[in-house]
C-alpha cells in the first residue's frame, strides 16, 4: 500500500518535509501509518463481522453475478430489471461468476473496512497532528478517535444509514467521502473533488451528497476568500491558496465530475422516456410504502432521531470547547453541510401535504444519509481533539484539566471496549452458528437447509414462489424466483411491476395498501398460487409449515417434494 500524499493530509508528516527526513524517520512514519490502518481496520470489522449474507448482501452480490452472467437465474424478476450501480457490479461481477458468494463477500468486506480505515485514519491524522513530535502517542490517538466513530456511526443514524457493515457499494463510496472529508480539512479541494467523484461513480447518491458538501464548504471558503481580497488582507500563511491551488481544484472538479458521470449517467437513464405517471407511482411506492423508516422523517425511529440530535449537540459543545483551527472549522463545514441537506430534506417532507408527487420524487434520494455518516464522524474526531489540545494553544494542563482528561479518555475505552465485547455475539464462529442478519424474517436453520436440497434436487431453470419474509433464496439457491420484498428493483417501470407482483403474490381480496400482506402465497389457496404461478412462469413453490399446521394441506393437488420442520417444496406443474 504506498502511502497517501501529504499534501492530501496535511497531517502524517507535519511540514511536508519527509524527503528530507532521515531515513529511519520515514521509517517510523510508514510503520505509525501502516500500524494504524491495521488496528482500525480491525475496529471496523469486529463491528462490521456479522454471518454471511448481511442484511443488502444477497442484494448487491447477486445482482454483481447475473451483470456479469446473464444466464445465471436468467428467469429471476429482480435480477432481470435494471442496474443503478453500474461501476460496481462491473467491477465485482466477474469475481462472483467464479468464486462462491460467501467468500466474494469476505473479500469485499475486507476491501471496504480497509479503505474506510484509511479515509478514517486521514481525516484524524488531518485535524489531531498539530506540530512536531506526534510519534506513536499521536497513533493512539488516531485509533481513539476511530473507535468513537465506529460506536457513534452505529447508535446514532437518524435514517437508519450504516457505513460500518456488509459488502455494497455504499462502503466504497462512503470510504470516497472521508477520504474527500480529510482532504477539504487540509484545504486540498482537488484531492476532494477527485474522491469524491470516485464515490458518486460506485454509488451516486452517497458520493453525490458528498459532492454536494465539499461544495457547500468550498462556496463558503470562497466567499471568505473574496471578502478577504475586497478587504485588502493576504491569506493566511497556514492555508493553502494560490493560482496553483485553483488550478489543482479546477482539474480535481473536472476529473471528479468525469468519475461521478460514469456512475450517474446510467442510473439517471433508468428514468429515461417513462411515462410521468409511472415516475411518480414508483417515487411514492419507494417512499410511503417500500422506504419509509429511509425517506420519510415523520416514520424514522423516534430513539435514533434523539441519539442522532445528541451526536449534532456533541459535535456543537465540542467545536466550541476546542482549539479553534482553519482545518476544523472546514471539517466542520462538511457536518453543517450535511445538516443543511437534511434540513432540506425535513422541508421537502412537510411539503408532501400540498404537493405530494413532487415531494416524493425528491425524497427518493435519501436527504438524511449524509448527516447520519458526517455527523458522528467529524464529533468523534473533535471530541478526542478537545481531549488531546485542550480549548487553547500552548496552554499549561493543570492538574484538573488532566484528572478530566483521563477521566474522559477512561469512559471513552470502556465504552469502546463494552462495544467490542457486545459485537462478539454476531462474530461467526464454527461451534456455535450465528444466524445472518438477511435470514431474520425466516427460519434461518430450517430455511438454509431447504435451499440446500432445492439446490441438490431442482433444475437450474426452475422458477419459485417463495414466502414473503425471504431475502436470501437466491444467495443460497442459484434459483430464480417470482419476487421478493427485500429486492426491490430501482428503474420505475420496474418498481410497479415489484408491487404488482407483490399484491398478486401475498394481497388477499380488497386489500388496498402494502400492509395486511399474508406471508405466503398459499394462505391465499390453492386457486390463487395456480393462478400466479401461470400468470409469473413459476414450477415450485416453498411454503412454510408453520401455514400448514394452521390452514391443513394448503395445495392438495401438488405434489411435496421435500419437507423439513421448518419448510415444504411443492412442484406445481
Amino acid at each position: 500500500m504506498p502511502m497517501p500524499s501529504t499534501e492530501l493530509t496535511g497531517g502524517l508528516s507535519n511540514a511536508g518535509d519527509e524527503a528530507s527526513a532521515p531515513r529511519g524517520s520515514r521509517l517510523g512514519s510508514v510503520l505509525r501509518w501502516l500500524f494504524e490502518v491495521a488496528v482500525i481496520t480491525a475496529l471496523f470489522a469486529a463491528a462490521g463481522s456479522w454471518p454471511v449474507p448481511d442484511t443488502n448482501e444477497p442484494h448487491y452480490l447477486t445482482k454483481a453475478r447475473h451483470a456479469a452472467d446473464p444466464a445465471w437465474c436468467a428467469d429471476d424478476f429482480f435480477l432481470s430489471t435494471g442496474d443503478a450501480h453500474v461501476v460496481f457490479f462491473r467491477l465485482v461481477g466477474p469475481l462472483a461468476a467464479v468464486r462462491p458468494l460467501d467468500e466474494v463477500a469476505w473479500i469485499g468486506r475486507l476491501t471496504g473496512w480497509l479503505l474506510l480505515a484509511i479515509g478514517m485514519r486521514q481525516v484524524a491524522a488531518t485535524i489531531l497532528d498539530r506540530g512536531a513530535g506526534c510519534g506513536w502517542r499521536g497513533s493512539l490517538w488516531h485509533v481513539l478517535a476511530a473507535a468513537v466513530f465506529s460506536l457513534l456511526v452505529r447508535v446514532t443514524p437518524a435514517s437508519g444509514e450504516w457505513v460500518i457493515g456488509g459488502f455494497e457499494s455504499k462502503v466504497f463510496a462512503w470510504a470516497g467521502v472521508l477520504l474527500a472529508s480529510a482532504a477539504v480539512a487540509a484545504g486540498r479541494f482537488g484531492w476532494a473533488w477527485f474522491a469524491c467523484g470516485g464515490a458518486t461513480a460506485v454509488h451516486p447518491v452517497v458520493g453525490g451528497w458528498g459532492f454536494a458538501a465539499v461544495a457547500c464548504v468550498a462556496i463558503w471558503r470562497l466567499f471568505i476568500g473574496v471578502g478577504r481580497g475586497i478587504r485588502g488582507e493576504p491569506p493566511p500563511a497556514d492555508e493553502p491558496g494560490g493560482t496553483g491551488q485553483l488550478l489543482r481544484a479546477l482539474v480535481g472538479l473536472m476529473a471528479g465530475g468525469a468519475l461521478a458521470a460514469v456512475g450517474v449517467v446510467p442510473a439517471l437513464l433508468l428514468g429515461n422516456g417513462v411515462d410521468p405517471a409511472v415516475a411518480a407511482e414508483a417515487a411514492r411506492i419507494q417512499v410511503v410504502e417500500r422506504l419509509p423508516h429511509h425517506l420519510l422523517p415523520e416514520r424514522f425511529q423516534q430513539m435514533q432521531v434523539v441519539a442522532h440530535l445528541l451526536a449534532v449537540g456533541l459535535l456543537v459543545v465540542a467545536w466550541a470547547a476546542g482549539q479553534p483551527s482553519r482545518r476544523t472549522g472546514r471539517l466542520v463545514g462538511m457536518a453543517a453541510a450535511s445538516l443543511a441537506i437534511s434540513s432540506t430534506g425535513l422541508v421537502i417532507a412537510a411539503c408532501r401535504q400540498v404537493a405530494p408527487a413532487v415531494a416524493d420524487q425528491l425524497l427518493r434520494f435519501y436527504w438524511f444519509r449524509a448527516a447520519d455518516g458526517l455527523v458522528p464522524l467529524v464529533a468523534a474526531v473533535l471530541v478526542v481533539d478537545w481531549l488531546r489540545w485542550g480549548p487553547k494553544p500552548d496552554a499549561a494542563r493543570s492538574p484538573q484539566r488532566t484528572a478530566a482528561v483521563v477521566a474522559a479518555v477512561t469512559v471513552l475505552v470502556v465504552a469502546v471496549g463494552w462495544d467490542l465485547a457486545m459485537q462478539r455475539d454476531h462474530w461467526p464462529r464454527g461451534e456455535e452458528p450465528v444466524d445472518c442478519r438477511a435470514d431474520r424474517h425466516v427460519d434461518a436453520a430450517a430455511w438454509q437447509d431447504v435451499c440446500g436440497w432445492i439446490t441438490e434436487n431442482t433444475s437450474d431453470d426452475a422458477v419459485f414462489l417463495t414466502p414473503r419474509g425471504a431475502a436470501t433464496f437466491t444467495w443460497w439457491t442459484s434459483r430464480a424466483e417470482v419476487v421478493s420484498w427485500k429486492n426491490m428493483p430501482q428503474d420505475p417501470e420496474s418498481v410497479v411491476a415489484w408491487r404488482e407482483r407483490i399484491f398478486d403474490l401475498f394481497s388477499p381480496e380488497g386489500n388496498a395498501s402494502l400492509k395486511g400482506l399474508e406471508r405466503s402465497t398459499a394462505a391465499l389457496g390453492e386457486e390463487r398460487v395456480r393462478e400466479v404461478a401461470e400468470r409469473y412462469g413459476a414450477d415450485h413453490i416453498v411454503v412454510p409449515q408453520k401455514l400448514i399446521e394452521s390452514l391443513g394441506e394448503p395445495l392438495p393437488n401438488a405434489e411435496k417434494l421435500h419437507a423439513n420442520d421448518g419448510y415444504a417444496v411443492y412442484r406445481l406443474r
